[in-house]
């Protein structure tokens, strides 16, 4: 007699009260639930005959042994003098410090902590990471997960960067005295910890939970495919996405066509999944899985240098190395989001995360012309300010309510503007400047409007909330009529300019755009100039 663990899932949605207690009907005494919304639970038998018996009940969708998983293995490579020639050359093939530009990642426009789960199988204390991990689990043993972690956040103290240079980071590991990731059950747990999480904070607003927006994966099993009982993956993957969680996964760190021989995760049907396979300097592909179905990016993966255990710090190479490239470059993006899709996000996470992901597949990413790359979906090597600058994309149709009164007042038109469905049912009159005051036939994007109302009721535009770099020429010894955009703005170009807000009281000089108010702009030298305004 023996007493092995299964994973059993039930086929109905009843309570967890029911599932508890129809488990005690099969003299099954040993359980344990690990997600409550798809009816998984752990089970120990000592008696295997009698599975049979159980595969045959009509309330049980599955029951398979609890394996073991196995973690992606990468390939190391010692310092040398060439090595330390060019340690971070990941980062201009990703284009990343252009990036940094526009956001070091880790906050919310609205202040809210971004975070990223890492799976992995060892996590070293490191130096780097301080303040980075959010909590005490570590081994400081092995140095695949702190590598993975640097790569995805790094606080710089060592002139190191990852793709964000503040985040929070959620180690998991194999720990040696509790469940842990290296079984099914295990994994499967660590999923539901992040999507429980997530799931608090999105329905608190903010209040309890976390806002975790990816998770990072470096395991897998070599040659198989996601259908039978590792379907179960692909179910956590829709329900973590439900709730706006993305998850990286690393491919096979083997040359071969994985839709054609397998590969899991790679070979998971979820829109939520990012597969990511290695490329080298020069963005060729020769120790990765590829597949036109099934592999979503490539990412710099060969000869990859990040922190390590002791403090230290080394060269990896593999599938491993890429996918936090991936990872920390969606955590990046929505640092960049407005308050106003950040809000969506809680309200309608999954179509927030889709949108992510759609932008850096088919925006975020360096075409690479070569047979190879025809094989992978998005056809190119990831391009982490690309991604960041495509973010206007995001497109999201509301309705804004402006106050007015019987006075004069400066607003700002700082989204797209559908001008058929403006409701000016209250309005005397509206203005745009241009050498000379006009009353426009349309609304335009960005530009400032006079209006005045016939009383204190609100004037409805139907709009499309954006983000997006916008550059302004000025013209030199002329006022311009600006809006206050998306979020609070300020305009990065170091021009010798005078900006002016209207208020109640009269103008007044101002420092920072607003949404919702329009603004006066004028140059004070004798030259035309492109102002670059940071809406993000």
């Amino acid at each position: 007699m023996i007493k092995e663990s299964y994973i059993m899932q039930f086929t109905s949605n009843d309570t967890y009260k029911v599932n508890k207690q129809i488990l005690k009907n099969q003299n099954i005494k040993s359980y344990h639930c690990i997600w409550p919304e798809l009816n998984i639970y752990k089970i120990f038998v000592s008696d295997v005959t009698i599975l049979k018996k159980y595969k045959e009940r009509s309330f049980i969708k599955k029951i398979f042994l609890d394996k073991e998983i196995s973690f992606r293995k990468s390939s190391s490579e010692k310092n040398n003098k060439k090595n330390n020639k060019d340690k971070q050359w990941f980062h201009k093939n990703i284009n990343t410090e252009k990036s940094w530009d526009i956001s070091s990642g880790g906050v919310t426009k609205n202040g809210y902590d971004i975070h990223v789960t890492v799976l992995d199988d060892g996590f070293y204390n490191h130096k780097d990471l301080q303040d980075i991990y959010t909590n005490n689990n570590f081994d400081n043993k092995d140095k695949h997960g702190t590598h993975v972690a640097g790569l995805i956040a790094n606080n710089g103290k060592s002139n190191f960067f990852g793709v964000n240079k503040k985040l929070k980071i959620i180690p998991l590991f194999p720990y040696p005295d509790i469940n842990n990731i290296k079984t099914i059950s295990g994994l499967l747990e660590e999923f539901y910890s992040s999507y429980k999480m997530r799931k608090d904070f999105n329905e608190s607003k903010g209040e309890i939970g976390k806002y975790i927006v990816s998770i990072n994966s470096s395991w897998g099993f070599d040659y198989e495919i996601c259908d039978g009982e590792y379907s179960i993956f692909n179910e956590a993957y829709e329900l973590m996405g439900a709730e706006g969680i993305l998850n990286c996964g690393a491919t096979i760190n083997k040359f071969i066509d994985v839709d054609s021989v397998g590969d899991i995760p790679s070979t998971c049907k979820s829109d939520f999944l990012i597969t990511v396979t290695n490329s080298d300097e020069s963005d060729n592909i020769k120790s990765s899985g590829y597949g036109k179905k099934n592999i979503d990016i490539s990412a710099p993966g060969n000869r990859i240098y990040s922190t390590s255990k002791n403090d230290e710090y080394t060269y990896l190479s593999g599938s491993s190395m890429s996918t936090p490239q991936v990872t920390g470059t969606i955590a990046l993006m929505y640092s960049c989001l407005s308050e106003s899709i950040i809000k969506e996000s809680l309200e309608n996470p999954s179509k927030v995360a889709l949108d992510i992901k759609n932008i850096l597949i088919k925006f975020g990413v360096d075409k690479i012309n070569s047979q190879i790359y025809n094989k992978i979906l998005s056809g190119g090597r990831l391009n982490v300010h690309k991604s960041l600058l495509n973010l206007n994309k995001i497109n999201y149709e509301i309705e804004i309510n402006l106050n007015t009164n019987i006075n004069w007042d400066l607003i700002g038109i700082y989204t797209e503007i559908n001008s058929e469905i403006v409701n000016f049912y209250n309005l005397n009159d509206i203005y745009s400047f241009n050498e000379t005051y006009f009353k426009p036939t349309t609304l335009e994007n960005f530009k400032g409007y006079w209006i005045k109302s016939n009383d204190n009721k609100k004037i409805t535009i139907k709009t499309k909330k954006i983000q997006s770099y916008k550059k302004i020429f000025l013209e030199s010894n002329k006022w311009h009529l600006i809006s206050g955009l998306s979020g609070k703005t300020n305009i990065i170009t170091e021009s010798n300019y005078i900006l002016y807000e209207y208020t109640i009281n009269g103008y007044k000089k101002a420092n920072f755009l607003f949404p919702g108010k329009g603004y006066w702009i004028r140059l004070l030298d004798n030259i035309d100039s492109i102002i670059e305004l940071n809406l993000y």
